[in-house]
């Protein structure tokens, strides 16, 4: 437990997660306030937070849903509940590693230009490929993500998670860290496991998809970052000139497969690590084909729950 003089809150955001959510209240530490957000879920989830006696919020129908909302509407929910110094963010389908929540505002507390710290994420089903893809995607990950522990003085200086963005929330508010001279760290110690349920490749080719619909749509609405460059410019010109070039593929796999075994992958990973950057680039294509095709009407449910490609 974090001392008494550095006090943590938890928000916890979730959808349909299932026995995973109960895996992520299972893990979190006992004697700190806890506030779960649910995105209208059907499967019982806010009963199991309630049953867990946690305090509890939802999306209501007429609003969009967007993990950024669901963040800060805990954010806000636990400021009027508890007084804390840190708070930190849970997706639903995560469990927190033992010692985290120590280590974390350990760091905040140790430095007060430190805006945000997140450790190691890794994945929990790492024996199929795809939970292989996600792990090594966690690993490299170069700002946070969904669960990272915030200084609370900070996110209310630069006024908290965009509600409106359908993905890639986390950056943009790094961003307005950056901006306000402020640091984000990650940590060389284990923060949290991942479930991406039933690690499936239509699975993984679905979030690509949200992946390449997320930055049409910041794009769009002129994201742009603490140096005033457009937000994932560079993704999207690679994966937008390889679909183009689509017969040239196999060259991507090559240079990518040798630039892995360089950097010690065995013959295996090298050759999985290379597959999954060739798919991954029409399958991002599709979804900025899709934000500009849809009507602004369905955008948000899609962002969330990209069609085409059921589970």
């Amino acid at each position: 437990m974090p001392t008494s003089k550095h006090k943590v809150g938890i928000v916890v955001i979730g959808r349909n997660e299932g026995e995973r959510l109960a895996r992520c209240f299972a893990s979190l530490p006992a004697g700190l306030p806890v506030i779960y957000v649910d995105s209208r879920s059907t499967d019982g989830s806010l009963d199991l937070a309630i049953s867990h006696g946690l305090l509890t919020e939802s999306i209501l129908p007429h609003v969009p849903r967007t993990a950024a909302r669901a963040r800060q509407m805990g954010f806000r929910r636990l400021g009027k509940e508890a007084t804390v110094d840190f708070v930190q963010f849970v997706d639903g389908d995560s469990v927190l590693v033992p010692g985290w929540i120590e280590q974390g505002a350990a760091a905040l507390a140790a430095d007060p230009t430190l805006a945000a710290c997140w450790g190691i994420l890794r994945e929990r089903n790492g024996d199929t490929m795809v939970a292989r893809w996600l792990d090594r995607e966690w690993r490299g990950f170069e700002s946070f993500g969904g669960n990272v522990m915030i200084r609370v003085t900070d996110l209310e200086a630069v006024g908290g998670f965009r509600g409106d963005l359908p993905a890639g929330e986390e950056r943009e508010l790094a961003s307005r860290f950056h901006a306000a001279e402020k640091r984000v760290h990650k940590l060389g110690v284990p923060m949290a496991v991942h479930e991406f349920g039933t690690p499936t490749l239509r699975g993984w080719m679905k979030r690509m998809i949200r992946t390449g619909y997320s930055h049409a749509y910041a794009e769009a609405h002129g994201l742009r970052d603490e140096n005033g460059q457009p937000f994932w410019k560079k993704e999207r010109r690679s994966h937008l000139l390889w679909t183009l070039a689509l017969p040239l593929l196999p060259f991507l796999f090559l240079r990518v497969y040798i630039r892995a075994r360089r950097d010690g992958d065995l013959v295996w990973e090298a050759g999985e690590y290379a597959l999954a950057c060739c798919l991954a680039k029409p399958c991002e294509t599709m979804g900025e084909l899709r934000f500009l095709t849809e009507p602004s009407r369905h955008r948000e449910s899609f962002a969330r729950n990209p069609p085409g490609l059921p589970l």
